[in-house]
């Protein structure tokens, strides 16, 4: 027996569509035997998985950008994972991935779903396991060509709007024009409004926004500025 042939796959399969917040009655627990890759796959250890609010829509019934996770199917997550198999040229054991694995211990891809599976090496010179999970995964580049490139906001006013979480807080600073940063100099800061409040920002400020000026800005009448 090889050692792959000897490990148990463990599994959260969705067993019912919830109604509100999920509970343990829409979840089945499940273990298989993992299996060798065949012929152009990769089987690949989970080591972090992404806890996003998409998550709970995925479980829904209806039509979407993504279709619903199916009854019985593994439920649907983003990770990071280690190549323990590997009959695929591109991929080695020891290879740092990162992809769709869904919320299970193993995860196998067949040849014919490596494309498609968005399954690709990542570096861990560039980034921590976990900074590519969130910074330099799906939440961070959802931030950075949402407001960058899709969403281009230019006023720091649609900027905030658009911004719900700390990566995507910072990314507000990368586009602002020099005339845009000059103006969010010390306290003449136009983005100190009741929008921003709204929104739960403590401080807007650019990237570029020099110690002394954060320290002018952290005590301005804008309230506290986060470390």
């Amino acid at each position: 027996m090889t050692a792959i042939a000897s490990l148990i796959n463990h599994q959260v399969r969705l067993a019912a569509r919830p109604t509100g917040l999920p509970t343990r009655a829409n979840w089945n627990f499940t273990t298989e035997p993992v299996a060798e890759p065949g012929s152009g796959g990769v089987l690949i250890k989970t080591l972090y998985l992404s806890l996003d609010p998409a998550m709970r829509g995925w479980m829904n019934e209806g039509k979407s950008y993504i279709p619903p996770v199916a009854i019985g199917e593994v439920m649907r997550a983003g990770g990071i994972g280690i190549v323990v198999g590997s009959k695929n040229a591109a991929f080695k054991v020891g290879d740092h991935v990162t992809g769709g694995p869904g919320v299970q211990e193993y995860w196998h891809v067949a040849a014919d779903q490596v494309k498609r599976s968005g399954m690709a090496k990542i570096d861990l010179h560039v980034g921590t396991v976990t900074q590519w999970l969130n910074v330099l995964g799906m939440p961070g580049m959802t931030g950075y060509f949402g407001l960058l490139d899709v969403g281009y906001a230019p006023t720091c006013h649609a900027a905030a709007l658009a911004l719900p979480g700390a990566e995507h807080q910072q990314f507000a600073g990368i586009g602002l024009t020099r005339d845009q940063r000059r103006h969010f100099r010390r306290t003449d800061i136009d983005c100190r409004d009741n929008l921003l409040h709204a929104r739960g920002f403590h401080a807007f400020f650019p990237l570029s926004l020099a110690p002394e000026d954060r320290s002018a800005l952290a005590g301005s009448a804008f309230g506290t500025l986060r470390k």
